[in-house]
């Protein structure tokens, strides 16, 4: 895969449809710079062809087959392949309707932080850390992996816990993980030209497992970060 300033990650479990729907609006409205990596796991060889169909329409795009493996080793492994300097990784039910990426880009830069997104959120202090709050624009907790661009050296160094079978609170692991090694993470807020549509990862995955997996991983973070306020963004 030729270099590229931006590598897109995307970690999926099915729906090729919108994989085609989220690779249009990237590649319709992010013009050169930029390539995806899509790392799917355990389909079967219909949806599998299916998606292969969808990846040949674009360029540069790559699928890799996993295996059956989560949500933060899939993530893992798609950060090793990344050679630009930002990481961005996003879901497929994210849907770009105009360039979104160029003011991630440009936010870390003129902030110096090591991670930029589209919706941020902060721990809620005073519910004893088990809530997260919507954030405004401007320097958060953490970042949700709707849109997240994160700094390479970064996302090498301090990569999502290879624990996470599923997406959910792990993305706000990942980003506590971050500044507890130094960082800041800052949202730009729906200023950004993205709409999310059906995110079919929470709304279509078997209730029982989505529930079980997200508690896991939420204390897992608890059990890591509750009480470490000097991480956290600064409060007014």
């Amino acid at each position: 895969m030729p270099e590229a300033q931006i590598q897109v990650g995307l970690v999926i479990g099915g729906w090729p449809e919108d994989l085609e729907v989220c690779l249009e609006g990237v590649f319709s409205h992010v013009h050169g710079g930029v390539s995806v990596d899509v790392a799917y796991t355990g389909e079967s060889p219909e949806v599998a062809e299916k998606m292969r169909q969808i990846a040949k329409r674009f360029d540069p795009v790559q699928l890799y087959e996993l295996g059956a493996v989560g949500w933060g080793a899939a993530q893992r492994e798609l950060i090793s392949l990344n050679q630009s300097p930002y990481y961005l990784t996003m879901d497929v039910s994210s849907v770009l309707l105009g360039d979104a990426i160029s003011p991630l880009v440009e936010l870390a830069e003129t902030s110096g932080a090591v991670a930029t997104g589209w919706r941020g959120v902060n721990v809620a202090l005073d519910k004893n850390w088990y809530e997260f709050e919507d954030a405004p624009a401007g320097e958060v907790d953490a970042l949700l992996g709707y849109l997240m661009l994160v700094r390479r050296e970064a996302a090498l160094n301090t990569p999502p816990n290879e624990k996470a079978i599923f997406y959910r609170n792990a993305d706000m692991e990942w980003s506590l993980a971050l500044r507890e090694a130094g960082g800041r993470l800052f949202s730009v807020g729906d200023d950004l030209p993205v709409e999310q549509r059906r995110h079919r990862g929470y709304h279509d995955t078997d209730s029982t497992y989505r529930d079980e997996q997200s508690k896991v991983n939420y204390m897992r973070l608890l059990k890591r970060f509750r009480g470490k306020t000097e991480i956290l963004a600064p409060r007014s």
